[in-house]
């Protein structure tokens, strides 16, 4: 998977569910200094259906532009992918697999990308086959839920 811990997301990622971390203070659109931004510590968060009136002004405010944007996401590594219910195919680091109800799905990810293949069935019989990017967990479990993996 790719060196970076997090990134900072585009505002059309968000959606219910969505897993993401703000800054501590930085929600609330006062200008703030490097120090208030390195002292301030980052809370985990969950996109709810009533959302965070501020993600917009995180991402794109004032603070923002100076380089301090108080919300990232955590990249995609194999622990998420893990606790999904994804196990390591004969310890295979790149290959693993899933049983949802009468299907086994495999998952493959590609070496230093967040690339990934999920396919069910095999070879030319593959019913539901996904082949892109996924860059967080809440898109692979937004995924899963689209190909009714459960």
């Amino acid at each position: 998977m790719e060196n970076s811990k997090y990134y900072t997301p585009e505002i059309s990622e968000f959606h219910v569910g969505f897993e993401y971390e703000m800054k501590r203070g930085f929600q609330d659109g006062t200008v703030k200094s490097q120090e208030d931004f390195d002292s301030a510590e980052w809370e985990k968060r969950t996109c709810s259906l009533s959302g965070d009136p501020y993600i917009d002004r995180a991402l794109n405010g004032k603070n923002a532009e100076n380089g301090r944007c108080g919300i990232r996401v955590k990249c995609l590594d194999r622990d998420d992918i893990e606790s999904c219910g994804w196990k390591p195919l004969n310890r295979n680091p790149f290959i693993y697999t899933v049983e949802s109800g009468m299907n086994v799905y495999s998952l493959r990810i590609f070496e230093d990308t967040r690339l990934v293949e999920i396919a069910f069935g095999v070879d030319k019989d593959r019913l539901n086959t996904f082949y892109g990017t996924i860059r967080n967990k809440s898109e692979l479990k937004k995924l899963m839920q689209q190909l009714n993996i459960k």
